[in-house]
């Protein structure tokens, strides 16, 4: 018999930890489904069967019983079964339900089926509230306006985007989705949109490309005298070889007809116009030498040359500019201007150009307001933080305070950003602290606050005279003050700071929810330690009577849900309907979780209204590892029935998914009860 090491890898692998064939028949179906149903990848069926069903097996493991099985991706199944006939909706069981604004997650819901209040939920298909003007930083959406502690205050930032010349183009003002973290809660931290200028893409000689943000096209052909020939395409050469920055290509052309120098596309648009927004000084150069007219908007939005420089922070383009007469204070469809454009992007030597250039009769106005938005250079510079041109806009008595068309200040936008340096810069030229937009009542210490900005927070307390203590704390409509909200922020600093300036550490809002309810939500460690350390109530209830424990088990948080534990909270806690942190974190799939609630004690309670049991939902959302954990903690389990009659195997039947599959197989080899 060879040695090991001579064994080709593939028999090596199987020889080196065979798997039983029973083990691979259990998982056939699943594995099929989700190969050729699904079109999963070898790499990630691997993982996800390891994770989710604890079949571990090597991807040379899978190919041999891929071989044995006659699996092809390529290969039509003939073996396809018929759909099944729609269950009777009155025997469907209805789908599990949330409470109190604590949204689960991860879940398949059942569909066809009204959901009633019985219970902590799956997720369910309710309006999602989606505002502008905050980055998404995935994960699963949360349903309605519930959610606890951290409205997304409904704010457009309209970072302004230049079109991009031959280029595929974003709109104007790009709207940004609200920060959603995957627990169905608005994420701890409120950063705007930075947007950035759309990458140029440089396109064959022969295409001409749509300005307006449109795929390339190839230019429109016709027939003539029986033949086809190509019809003149708007953009010549001379765009071209500028867009590319070829200097020598310019030359090239100019010396040869120096008349394209003036040639101007169907979008009004010239080589000057290009090269300036290419930042290609020398190629402007030579074409100022051929006179050309650097005042030429384009005709889709009035955009001038020295818009594009400004936005694009080309220096030696915008004083070139200047020097050859080129309006600096044009406005455009937008009305945005080159200050405006150079101010977001905190190109403060361009800001300083266009404010000391003087024309006649005519200075850069600093408060030229966008169409879209209503916002001033000012604006733009506080929330991106360019603290040199918010210095440069004041020392031109921009206004410190002005309000956008929601009600937002240059000093919230910078609060909410963590732009400690800006803050102070308009704290002293006498912005106002207590600000709030027009239809909530977020001040920029909440903003500060929720993003863990401490020294925001310290610059709002101790210059502009911020309130923190509960009774002077303005809670805004979620109840949230800056305290719970900097609970929720991953800087034990921060709420330190808070608790040395003597808020209450058990302080809640008027719906019960307190600080280590926030920590449990975020599942920040540092911050849930701290908190205890300070004497928080471990088992602090809410209205509905959710405690920290329960929401960490939901959320998925195992070293919160240790915490936790360690410290003496009550493993066998009910909300108001009985539902428990084991039941919670079965429905969810937290597997890890269940383990640890089981280690420590935890018992298999039913909820009040539903008598539904952990097992049911762990069933029911096709969690094949909690029901495993769950049998074998309590065997009796296995037929126990809910209110309604369902028991675990008839929940799991309801969905013709690979998971809930795999748990019915399970629990027939298990011994459930069939009839």
């Amino acid at each position: 018999m060879p040695s090991l090491q001579t064994v080709p890898g593939a028999q090596r692998a199987e020889r080196a930890d065979r798997i039983p064939e029973a083990e691979w028949e259990e998982h056939r179906e699943i594995i099929k489904s989700l190969y050729l149903d699904h079109g999963m990848r070898l790499e990630s069926l691997t993982a996800h069967m390891e994770k989710t069903f604890g079949f571990k097996a090597s991807e040379q493991q899978y190919k041999i019983q891929f071989n044995r099985w006659n699996l092809r991706k390529n290969k039509r199944r003939l073996d396809q079964r018929a759909p099944s006939p729609d269950l009777e909706q009155p025997r469907l069981a209805h789908p599990t339900l949330r409470t109190n604004g604590y949204p689960a997650h991860g879940n398949a819901q059942l569909g066809g089926v009204n959901p009633i209040n019985e219970g902590p939920m799956d997720i369910q298909n309710l309006p999602v509230s989606w505002n502008n003007g905050f980055n998404a930083i995935g994960g699963v959406q949360p349903s309605g306006l519930e959610a606890g502690f951290a409205p997304v205050v409904p704010y457009s930032n309209p970072y302004y985007y230049a079109p991009t010349y031959g280029a595929p183009q974003p709109p104007y003002y790009a709207q940004a989705q609200p920060p959603m973290n995957t627990t169905g809660f608005p994420a701890p931290q409120f950063n705007v949109q930075s947007g950035s200028q759309a990458a140029q893409e440089h396109f064959r000689l022969n295409h001409y490309v749509d300005g307006s943000g449109g795929a390339s096209q190839m230019p429109t052909r016709q027939a003539s005298c029986g033949s086809t020939t190509a019809t003149k395409p708007s953009r010549q050469a001379i765009h071209q070889t500028v867009q590319c920055g070829s200097l020598r290509g310019a030359k090239l052309l100019l010396d040869a007809d120096p008349e394209c120098a003036h040639a101007l596309d169907e979008e009004n648009i010239g080589p000057a116009w290009i090269a300036a927004q290419g930042g290609y000084a020398d190629i402007l150069r030579l074409l100022i030498t051929q006179k050309v007219k650097l005042n030429v908007p384009s005709h889709k939005n009035n955009r001038y040359a020295i818009h594009q420089a400004a936005q694009g922070g080309h220096t030696q383009v915008v004083k070139m500019l200047l020097q050859n007469g080129a309006d600096h204070d044009p406005v455009d469809d937008g009305g945005v201007t080159p200050l405006w454009l150079a101010a977001q992007g905190g190109h403060h030597e361009i800001v300083e150009m266009l404010l000391k250039h003087n024309s006649p009769g005519k200075k850069a106005d600093v408060e030229t307001e966008s169409h879209t938005g209503e916002r001033r250079a000012i604006h733009q510079a506080a929330q991106e933080g360019h603290l040199k041109v918010v210095q440069l806009l004041l020392a031109e008595k921009a206004e410190c305070d002005p309000v956008d068309q929601e009600g937002v200040t240059p000093l919230w936008s910078a609060a909410q950003n963590g732009s400690a340096e800006v803050v102070r810069e308009l704290l002293k030229a006498g912005a106002k602290v207590n600000v709030t937009p027009y239809e909530h009542s977020r001040q920029p210490i909440h903003q500060a606050a929720q993003g863990g900005h401490l020294e925001v927070v310290k610059a709002l307390v101790e210059h502009g005279r911020a309130s923190l203590t509960p009774e002077e704390d303005t809670f805004d409509e979620s109840e949230a003050s800056p305290f719970l909200l900097a609970c929720s922020s991953n800087n034990p600093e921060l709420v330190n700071h808070f608790l040395d300036r003597g808020v209450d550490v058990n302080s809640k809002t008027r719906k019960g929810k307190g600080p280590l309810h926030c920590a449990a939500h975020s599942g920040h460690v540092k911050v849930g330690q701290l908190l205890i350390d300070r004497r928080c109530d471990v088992d602090s209830r809410e209205s509905k009577g959710w405690t920290p424990l329960i929401i960490a088990a939901q959320d998925g948080h195992l070293p919160f849900v240790n915490l936790l534990i360690d410290n003496d909270a009550n493993i066998n806690s009910q909300e108001n309907d009985g539902a428990t942190a084991l039941w919670i974190a079965a429905q969810q799939g937290h597997a890890n979780i269940v383990g640890r609630l089981l280690k420590g004690g935890a018992k298999q309670l039913s909820t009040k209204e539903s008598g539904r049991r952990p097992i049911h939902q762990a069933a029911q959302n096709g969690h094949l590892a909690c029901v495993k954990l769950l049998l074998k903690h309590s065997p009796k389990e296995i037929d126990v029935a809910a209110r309604d009659g369902f028991t675990a195997l008839t929940l799991a039947s309801q969905k013709d998914k690979p998971e809930n599959l795999a748990v019915m197989r399970y629990l027939v080899n298990a011994g459930a009860k069939v009839i």
